[in-house]
C-alpha cells in the first residue's frame, strides 16, 4: 500500500527538475556532485585575434588586415591593447613578446588593460592592468 502512494506522488511530481535537483516524496532535495559540472571563475587568457599596433606581429601570430591572428590553436593569449603603443611592462605571469603581454601556460590569469582609474569586479589593480585570478 505504501508503494502504491509514493508510485502516485511521484508520478505527480513534474519532470521539468534542474538536473541537480531530484524529486523524493514530491520535494525537491539538491543532490551534490551529480550532473553538475564545476564552473570556472574565469578563463585563462584567450587566444584571439588582436589589433596590430606598429609594423610587427607578436611571435606566433601573424599579420592579417591590421589585425594579429594566432598561428594556431596552442598559442599563449595575450592582453588586448586599445592604445597605439606598445606595453614596456607586463604583469607577473606575463611574458613581453615584442611590446605585447602573452601569458605563460601556468598564469592562471586573465588580464585586461586598466583604462580608468579602477578596475572592474573581481579584478585587481597591478601596475596599468586589472587581473583576474581564474580557479
Amino acid at each position: 500500500m505504501i508503494d502504491l502512494f509514493l508510485g502516485a506522488i511521484l508520478a505527480n511530481v513534474p519532470q521539468h527538475h534542474p538536473r541537480h535537483l531530484r524529486p523524493i516524496m514530491g520535494c525537491e532535495v539538491e543532490v551534490f556532485g551529480v550532473g553538475r559540472e564545476e564552473k570556472k571563475t574565469c578563463k585563462t587568457q584567450p587566444s584571439v585575434p588582436l589589433p596590430k599596433i606598429g609594423e610587427i606581429c607578436p611571435f606566433g601570430y601573424v599579420d592579417s588586415n591590421a589585425y594579429c591572428v594566432p598561428r594556431h590553436d596552442d598559442v599563449e593569449g595575450i592582453i588586448p591593447n586599445y592604445s597605439k603603443e606598445l606595453f614596456e611592462k607586463c604583469p607577473p605571469g606575463y611574458k613581453n613578446n615584442r611590446g605585447y603581454c602573452q601569458s605563460t601556460p601556468d598564469t592562471g590569469k586573465n588580464a585586461i588593460p586598466m583604462i580608468t582609474d579602477s578596475c572592474p569586479k573581481k579584478y585587481y589593480k597591478s601596475g596599468s592592468f586589472c587581473i583576474q585570478i581564474c580557479d
